[in-house]
Parts: structure tokens; sequence; C-alpha cells
């Protein structure tokens, strides 16, 4: 669009434009910008916009500083409704991003991405308006809808507290049409962009419009605790509708936390936003640097538009191991990545660096280096009694060793310093889920353990040390099967990974679960086989140690007073029958929810797998037969390489963070292993 003699240069880094405007008798919008210092002393009142850019090209035209301007179809929309009155004065200055910036002046355009938190928190800012769109008969229904819900969300309160916590819908709330209406205002592309985010949450004040019908954000809000606690189902609303505008609502608890606001991380900020599209992909970075912590935003510097994106994203991965001498982030590269998809899709960039252009629909937590007690990453879990959960760091592969690397030129390669422990063997199945397609890289099927260690007999270690060879087997199974539970659950008992796995309630759950198999088998119908046999059927059978996980979950035949407890739980497994409760923990702590926080796709996606040498853990779902399970310096949890053959050495493909029992907090780089360089590109 052409600018010249529309734009006069801003004076200063400081400075920005407001735009004033008009209609006249004919319906023909004009407007005027002037500069304005953001110097609360000189800067009029004014109001803020946020919109969604779309996809669609600009069509429209007004008159702008006494010529022809194109903009954008929403934005013309929203100017008409401002001109309408519908609560605006006449004389109000506005700030509309993509009137108020030249957008064809690039240093400007960076230097304007800089200040728009400023613009948004500024004191002098009446209240920045969201403009979802143009209404239709249902989104008026949808907006009346939510009002009804903020309306009633005490008593939905007080209900459920009623009925012992279940979230239910209210008899006066079960209409269908009208969660209809509601998930089509959710479903407006603004929930679902990476610049509304910021300016959903940074504005002290703000209204959202959807035609005509508005809601204050602090009743938005309260809406949708009420829909959390009506937990409504898909028969009323799908998740994926009102997921985004969630999303906002725990964000914006985050920053209003005295505690909390300048703990929200780049990083995780990027992952929690995964969904969110942008027009231009640098501003998965830029575009959030408004809600981010001080100490990302100097790290990341001013925005340039200078660079193409792939250069963007590399160097902002080379900052960031810089900054926190961390190697965590190259793990979200195991979700950000279109490597092997079967399509051709995302970047070309090396297999270390995260392809932020493809979205993500991701769970709070979703990668081990999101633990809670790494500030440097961390998660968004909710705010509890207001209160600051401070958790220790409960996954430290690489002990205190700091990461040793080197970039090559261009920053294609990196090569890192740290310790091999083992190679992947078997790999437990993946279970289907509904609407869930898997990537041509993944093979859900099992892939049978073959190495020695898992083929043959349980060792008998404990034989030399004058056990009994009975008891040896015994304590061999009952170690092993622990160990594959806290691998099950990350040794975690809260998807928030802070606190550590309550291993013996754990694995009494586990072997009813697994006791009770048979029986649910042809009718799986409580919540819990729903949750388990689709998983057990498809692992039951991987080797592991000279035996199937079956066999190890089978009551023992040995008579001996060190199996007694493990034959009271098989037997309290076969007394589980459809529709009993109290003997498996349904709760989000209890460890079958834990289980399926863990493999579920949609969750953290991990499978079941063993090592050549008879080791157990959780990898990646693209994990494959031969990956090597290394321990880089500076990366909180093991990782699994892919070595390729390359004519100038040994180099890998990086595929993803991997938990391996027994080598989760240093147990891997004690001294005396053998430290190599692995070079990833």
């Amino acid at each position: 669009m052409p600018t010249s003699g529309i734009y006069e240069p801003l004076p200063g880094v400081e400075w920005f434009r407001l735009l004033r405007i008009s209609r006249d008798a004919s319906g023909a919008i004009s407007g005027d910008l002037q500069n304005f210092s953001l110097d609360p002393a000189s800067c009029p009142r004014f109001v803020s916009f946020s919109y969604a850019w779309g996809e669609s090209s600009a069509k429209r035209t007004i008159s702008l500083c006494n010529q022809e301007f194109t903009i954008l179809d929403n934005v013309y929309r929203l100017l008409e409704v401002v001109c309408a009155g519908n609560g605006f004065a006449k004389d109000i200055w506005l700030w509309i991003d993509s009137i108020c910036i030249n957008q064809d002046d690039l240093n400007e355009r960076a230097s304007q991405v800089s200040l728009m938190g400023k613009i948004y928190r500024h004191e002098r800012a009446r209240k920045t308006v969201v403009w979802l769109g143009e209404g239709t008969a249902e989104t008026d229904i949808g907006m009346d809808f939510m009002h009804a819900l903020v309306a009633e969300r005490d008593a939905i309160h007080r209900n459920n507290k009623k009925n012992g916590g279940s979230r239910t819908v209210p008899a006066n709330l079960n209409d269908a049409a009208k969660w209809k209406a509601v998930a089509v205002v959710f479903d407006r592309s603004w929930w679902r962009r990476v610049w509304t985010l910021q300016e959903f949450i940074i504005a002290p004040q703000l209204d959202l419009f959807c035609g005509t019908k508005s809601i204050s954000r602090t009743k938005m809000r309260i809406a949708l605790h009420s829909i959390w606690l009506c937990c409504p189902g898909e028969r009323l609303i799908r998740d994926e509708s009102w997921n985004p505008a969630w999303t906002r609502r725990r964000l914006h608890q985050w920053y209003m936390h005295d505690d909390y606001w300048d703990k929200m991380g780049l990083l995780a900020l990027m992952a929690y936003s995964g969904s969110c599209a942008v027009t231009d992909p640098r501003d998965r970075i830029y575009g959030l640097l408004g809600l981010a912590r001080s100490s990302d935003v100097a790290m990341v510097g001013r925005p340039t538009y200078a660079y193409d994106v792939g250069s963007v994203y590399i160097a902002f991965v080379k900052a960031w191991i810089c900054t926190y001498h961390s190697l965590d982030i190259i793990c979200f590269a195991q979700l950000f990545t279109g490597r092997e998809s079967g399509v051709d899709v995302g970047l070309s960039l090396p297999s270390w660096v995260p392809d932020w252009t493809l979205p993500m629909e991701l769970f709070v937590v979703p990668l081990m280096v999101s633990q809670s007690g790494r500030d440097h990453i961390a998660n968004f879990r909710p705010i509890l009694n207001q209160e600051l959960v401070q958790s220790p760091s409960v996954y430290a592969a690489a002990g205190q060793e700091l990461p040793q690397v080197s970039f090559s030129e261009g920053s294609l390669k990196v090569a890192c310093k740290g310790v091999l422990i083992d190679y992947l063997d078997g790999l437990g199945g993946v279970p289907h889920e509904k609407s869930v397609v898997l990537n041509h890289s993944v093979d859900p099927e099992l892939v049978q353990s073959e190495a020695p260690a898992n083929l043959g007999p349980p060792s008998d270690q404990a034989k030399h040390k004058g056990k009994n060879p009975v008891d040896n087997h015994v304590d061999e199974r009952k170690e092993l099967l622990i160990s594959i539970v806290r691998s099950l659950v990350l040794d975690r008992q809260d998807r928030y990974l802070s606190k550590p796995a309550p291993v013996s309630t754990y694995l009494m759950d586990f072997l009813q679960l697994a006791a009770s198999a048979t029986h649910d088998e042809t009718n799986p119908s409580s919540f819990a086989s729903r949750r388990f046999l689709p998983w057990y059927t498809l692992n039951k059978d991987l080797l592991i140690r000279g035996t199937t996980l079956e066999n190890l979950c089978k009551e023992p035949q040995e008579s001996t007073d060190s199996m007694s407890k493990l034959r009271q739980t098989f037997k309290r497994g076969m007394r589980i029958l459809e529709g009993e409760k109290g003997e498996i923990d349904l709760s989000e702590e209890g460890f079958i929810q834990r289980l399926h926080d863990t493999k579920a796709v949609r969750r953290m996606g991990r499978r079941l797998c063993t090592t050549r040498d008879g080791r157990v853990g959780m990898a990646p779902m693209r994990a494959r037969k031969g990956d090597a399970i290394c321990v880089l310096f500076g990366c909180s949890v093991p990782v699994l390489l892919r070595g390729l053959e390359e004519e100038d050495g040994e180099e890998y493909e990086f595929v993803g963070e991997c938990y391996l029992d027994g080598f989760m907090n240093g147990e891997g780089v004690s001294g005396n292993e053998e430290v190599k360089e692995f070079v990833l590109c």
C-alpha cells in the first residue's frame, strides 16, 4: 500500500502514532494520524484495539491524511462500529497497529513492535477493545449465554460441592443450542493468534466485542470458569473450541500475580501458545515479548525483520543456551519438527532447532525439561491459593555439568560433549486415539526387544551375596516392576512434575489393573479399564530381561514370605469388578491418570522402551530401535540421538528427550565415564 506522505517520521524511540476518524454523510470514513510521545504528560487518552489480521489481503479503502489508504476488511468493519458510536466518543484517539505503524518500514515496524507492551499497558489508555468480528444471530446467543454463565458460576460451584466435587451441567444450562453458539464465538480466529495473546493479558482494562454484543475480560474469565465447572464434554462443546480461551485465562492469572508475572519464560510461552497463528513466523518470538520476563526480553534484544525466519530461530536457540547455560531448549525440537512426517512441511532447520512455524496444541507440561523446579523454562501450572509453589529440580541427568558446545560456521551444526549411556532395543505399542493421526515416522506397533539382556533369564547377581535363589528372583522381579512403574509416570505424582511419585501405591494400582485386565478384556467399560486396557494389550508382550510384561505381572508360583504382599495385591486385583469404587485412585494424581498423562499422544506422548543392557524407560513416539541414549552436559534429561553416516565423520540427528530409570539425577556422569563429542546436525 502506498505510504508516501502519510507517515511522518517518528521523532524518537519512545514515540508512536494515534488515529482519529470520522464519517461523512455519504458513509466514507476518513482519518488523520498524529505523532505522540509515550510520556504520560504529553500523551492524550486513547483506546487501543486488538483484532485478528487474518490471511486475507487488504481490500477496503479509507481516506488517511487526505490520501487513499487500503486497510484490512476486519479493520474496516471495526471502524464502522466506532463511527456508529456503541460507547465510543466521536473525538477519541485510537491505536490500531496496522494503520498507526508504517508496515512498509521494517526498522519502524521492529521498533514499534518492541513498544507494544508499553502501549497496551499505558496509563493513558482508556481500555483495550477486542474485536472478534461481525456479529450474527448465533454469536449474539453465545455472548448472551456467557453472561448467563457468569451469573450462575457461584451456584454451579455450590452444586458441585454438594455432589462430592463432581462437575456437571445444571439442568437450567443444559441447552445444546446455546453451548453451540458459545463455541461459534470461541471459534473466531482472534482466539488463536499470537499477537492477540499479549493484548488480552497485559491491558489494564479490556472489553470483547462480537458485533454489537460485548463482555468484559473479568466476566469472560468467570464464564470460562463456569464452563470448566460444568465440564460440558464433547456433546455440548468441543474442548478444541474453548481451550485457547482457557489458556489465556490461565496466563492472565499468572500475569496478575505479583510472584509470577516476571517468571513467564519466553520458551514456555512459545510452547503453551504453540497452536497460535501468525502472519510473520518471526512473530512466534516477537509477538510474546510483551509478556516474557525481563531477562528473556534482554536476551532476544530488539526485534528485527531483516533476517530470514530460520536465522531468527537458530539465533534464539544459541542465545538461550548462552544465557541460561543449558541445552534444555533443544528438547523442544522433539515437538516442533516436520522431519519424516511424510509431507513437505516446515523449514529446513537443523534437528536441534525447534521449528516454531509448525502449529502444535500442547499439554501444559509438554516435556520433562518443563519441570516446575526449573525457572529457565518451567510451566504454567495453576496458581493455587495465590501462593507461589516452588519445587526443587527433579531431573538433573547431567548433574552440575554445564554445556560444552561449539557451533559450526553458519550455525547449522552444534558439537556437544556428553556421555553415551545405552541404545534403544524394544519399544512399546501406541494405543489408537480418536482424531489423532500419527506421522509417517511413528510405528505404533510394538517393536520387540532383541538384545541378549532382554531375551535371556534374569541375572543372578544377588545369589553371590548369599541370598536364596528364589528370594533373589523375587527381589529382581520387584525391582524391575518398580523401575517400570517409575518410568510409566516419569517418577512424578502430578502432571506439573513437582512431586515425587508414591511408588509403592502406584505399584499396587499397576498390579491390580494388570490382574483385572483379563476380566475386563471383553468388556472394558470402566474408566480405569478404558485408560489402561488398550495400552496394556499392546505392551504386555514386550520382553524385558527375559520375561514379558504380562508374565512379570502374573501371580508368582513361589510361596515365599517375600512374595506375600505381591500375592495379596494380585488377589485384590482379581476382585476388581466393573463399577466398583475405591480400588483404584481415579484422581489427577492417581496412577491411572498419571499413566494417561505420560502416554497419551495429545499429552506427553511417550512409549515404554527397553535398552540393550536391559534397562527400562519412556521414549518419544518417533524413537527407533538403535537410537543412542546420551546424557549431554548441560541438559537436565537424557536424550535420544540417531546416528547418521556422513563423509566428514559421525554425526547425529536429535530425536527427543528420554526418561531412563536410574539415570535422571547425574548417575551417568559420575566421573568414570568416557566423555564423547556428539555433532548434531
